[in-house]
């Protein structure tokens, strides 16, 4: 017996996991599970633990030891090699299939016996009427099945074939039939009963999604890292799919060709699913069963399988025959998105949120993404229902962090100041905005590597910034949308420009023309905070910490005019939020 939930076996004669109190699994239903999803070892433990089974349905109607009874059993088995692809883990267990599957292959080989052996007309009429005493409604787990079950031939000459009208008419043998119907209705009635309970005890002890995030994490997070760059509502399913199946494709053949294990795609897709592979300059070849893939679509919502869904994209890669091939694999590279931090946060309707942090090639935070993980009824009890990109560097999101740090730490002008969002004051928001926008003026639109004790990183979109000479600096008006989400700002830059005291505050201007915004400054302005010099980067690309609670955490160095070796050293805690811009600043401390 095998526990789910703990991952624990138990003897045959315990029924609820002492651990958890979740109902076990029969150990015949977990390897007929692990065969249907691909795995060739379950198969001879299937064989060995259900032999006495097989052959005691097999005989009967056949004699025990014939050669007709040997044959139908490797028949048997035969079949459930073929047909296991029929079987669905969703709908019950796999015993109660196999049950099914057993009785019509015994049906079956009676009727083909008919065709080649005198004999076959007793044997299929003997099936008829044994396969026909009972019909056995089985409730197992989420689905119902609705089988024919085999009643014991009463003991007797064990050379008889099939049931003779001599003892039909037996009292002694009608009686002792219809004592053994009795026994196993009142079976059938308790086995419901119990499994009855095991449904209502199972849905007190309901695993949370993060239970099963925790007991599968090596494979969740592998398919998050082939997510990463990627942004997918619900109705894109098939399409994200197919992407990601490529990914793996990739992957697999990069674990397969390089040396070493370059990715840990096997948590995904287990090694034993690669039927073959060739390495090839400029794309190699790869074929994977497609099987190995089965717990990946479930996971990511496809209700398509690949066969159908390469029905019409054979440029890419083919599935034929429960084969999954590709012709021009790549293994991942140094530019492949890895998945540096991961935190993970349940919402209030029992969804799981992940956090995560990607780089290229180590060289620091290059992107922040979100999932949210949510219950399923599939086998693995969890599915994919979004991703989102949070943060590009490409685009600048990070740099806006950076830049807003730079801007608000001048305000933080104490050693050990600790500030909360709550305590920076509206007026600082604009200082740190109309400092920011004045840096664009000094830069001149050069490179922000260029200056000699600090990089400069603004809140906005530089290249957005014209520069129309050093005083003068022209934006879109929408450039200062996510700081003034990221700070909380209360209110709009139509606000500052309305504001009669805006200029007379800070010695600038703010015209507004069309979609255009344009700052003219009136004099120069003390130097804003800047960032790490070029040279030492790296520390503040790698300042970026994921907490429990899925915070974010960005540590930095920031210079003055003097430009100072040192660095002053600031913190900031930032939040995930709805909003545009997806993060939101808590508070902002100054190291002593």
């Amino acid at each position: 017996m095998y526990c789910r939930n703990c991952r624990k076996w138990f003897p045959n004669n315990i029924s609820i996991c002492d651990s958890c109190g979740m109902p076990l699994v029969e150990d015949l239903d977990i390897y007929g599970e692990n065969f249907f999803y691909g795995d060739a070892q379950a198969f001879e433990y299937i064989y060995k633990e259900s032999y006495n089974w097989v052959a005691g349905e097999v005989s009967k109607v056949l004699p025990a030891g014939s050669p007709e009874a040997e044959g139908c059993i490797n028949t048997i088995y035969n079949v459930l090699y073929e047909k296991i692809k029929d079987y669905n883990p969703e709908q019950g267990s796999f015993t109660a299939w196999f049950a099914i599957l057993i009785q019509d292959t015994i049906y079956n080989y009676g009727v083909v016996k008919e065709d080649s052996r005198d004999k076959g007309n007793i044997i299929k009429n003997g099936l008829v009427k044994v396969l026909a005493t009972v019909i056995v409604v089985a409730i197992i787990g989420s689905g119902i099945f609705v089988g024919r079950r085999l009643n014991k031939q009463p003991q007797g000459d064990k050379k008889e074939t099939t049931i003779s009208k001599e003892d039909i008419t037996q009292k002694s043998t009608q009686k002792q039939k219809d004592v053994k119907k009795t026994e196993k209705e009142n079976n059938n009635n308790k086995k419901k009963d119990i499994k009855n309970e095991e449904k209502e005890k199972q849905k007190d002890t309901k695993v949370s999604v993060m239970d099963v995030i925790d007991q599968n994490k090596p494979f969740v997070e592998e398919i998050l890292e082939m997510e990463a760059g990627y942004s997918f509502p619900q109705e894109n399913r098939e399409d994200n799919f197919k992407n990601i199946m490529l990914s793996s494709l990739d992957r697999l053949y990069g674990n397969e060709v390089e040396e070493g294990q370059t990715t840990n795609i096997w948590d995904v897709v287990p090694k034993e699913n690669v039927k073959q592979c060739e390495y090839q300059e400029g794309g190699g070849k790869i074929s994977v069963k497609e099987s190995g893939f089965e717990r990946m679509r479930k996971f990511l919502g496809c209700t398509e399988t690949i066969t159908n869904l390469c029905a019409n994209d054979y440029d890419t890669f083919s599935c034929v025959d429960g084969i999954v091939r590709e012709d021009s694999a790549q293994p991942v590279g140094e530019e492949t998105l890895r998945i540096d931090q991961i935190a993970y946060k349940t919402l209030s309707n029992g969804d799981v949120q992940a956090f995560y942090i990607c780089n290229k090639g180590g060289e620091g935070v290059e992107e922040i993404d979100t999932a949210i993980i949510t219950q399923a009824d599939n086998t693995l009890g969890i599915q994919l229902k979004s991703c989102d990109i949070i943060a590009l560097r490409e685009i600048y999101d990070i740099h806006k962090i950076f830049g807003s740090i730079a801007a608000l730490g001048k305000e933080c002008k104490n050693d050990g100041t600790f500030v909360n969002i709550e305590q920076i004051s509206e007026k600082e928001k604009e200082a740190a905005l109309i400092f920011s926008v004045y840096w664009q003026c000094v830069s001149k639109n050069d490179d922000v590597n260029a200056w000699e004790f600090g990089a400069y990183y603004p809140i906005f979109d530089k290249d957005e910034a014209i520069v129309d000479d050093d005083l003068t600096v022209t934006l879109p008006h929408d450039a200062f949308d996510d700081y003034l989400e990221f700070v909380d700002y209360n209110g709009t830059i139509d606000d500052m420009i309305d504001n009669n005291d805006f200029k007379y505050e800070y010695g600038c201007s703010i015209s507004r023309s069309g979609g255009e915004l344009t700052f003219t400054y009136d004099e120069d302005y003390d130097i804003v905070c800047t960032l790490q010099s070029t040279e030492e980067a790296g520390y503040n690309w790698d300042g970026f910490e994921l907490e429990e609670n899925g915070d974010l955490k960005v540590t930095c160095l920031l210079y003055d005019e003097s430009g100072e070796s040192s660095g002053i050293g600031y913190t900031a805690t930032i939040k995930f939020t709805d909003n545009e811009f997806g993060m939101q600043l808590e508070s902002l401390e100054k190291e002593s």
